[in-house]
């Protein structure tokens, strides 16, 4: 989120947001458990495993990948000071969830753009998302979808949309994007493939 901030998560959905001190210490500042539900092909609910996390640079936006492809994100709270309490642990709800993939989420990575992040799976899918904000309509009884997180002075609101979607030959293991064309290079088992973007 910032220079001076470190954002930690493992397999059991349990993120931790740390400050840096100057003198190089860290402080533990938020948490919270961030694990959705589904039904698995027994028709049995469980949670889901954390399986990748990135912050979008330049903002407190943080996206998870999740071991059936769910892709939520969350604005982190980089400033609150709270006591540390285990037992406090609370599951937040994320302010933008989707299942565009149908099995583990492998990567997420951002492009030079800051605008743009992509996803890749399992299921030989690969997605490129692109945040941005809009303004909010005058009108309305003021509440806004899961897609979107209210941000600053409150007339701006926070969306992220599919932009463009690959489907390749294997499962995709890693994604990166190459320079600032849009494109994508894929990492698939035991070879690379090269995607052209928008």
């Amino acid at each position: 989120p910032s220079r001076d901030c470190i954002v930690s998560a493992s397999i059991d959905g349990v993120v931790k947001v740390w400050s840096v001190s100057r003198a190089g210490k860290l402080k533990q500042v938020s948490f919270f458990l961030a694990q959705p539900h589904f039904t698995d092909t027994n028709n049995v609910g469980r949670r889901s495993s954390l399986t990748e996390i990135m912050v979008v640079p330049g903002t407190s936006i943080l996206v998870c990948g999740f071991d059936e492809g769910t892709v939520q994100a969350w604005a982190l709270d980089t400033e609150a000071r709270i006591a540390v309490d285990s037992q406090q642990l609370e599951a937040r709800t994320p302010f933008w969830n989707k299942n565009q993939h149908s099995q583990k989420v492998t990567s997420i990575r951002s492009s030079e753009h800051r605008e743009r992040f992509a996803t890749s799976s399992l299921d030989a899918t690969i997605v490129v998302w692109e945040v941005g904000t809009r303004r909010k309509p005058l009108s309305g009884n003021g509440s806004i979808s899961n897609l979107n997180k209210t941000i600053g002075n409150g007339k701006l609101s926070l969306h992220i949309t599919p932009l463009q979607a690959f489907s390749v030959d294997a499962p995709v293991i890693d994604v990166c994007f190459v320079g600032d064309s849009g494109a994508l290079l894929a990492v698939l088992s035991g070879r690379l493939v090269w995607l052209d973007g928008t």
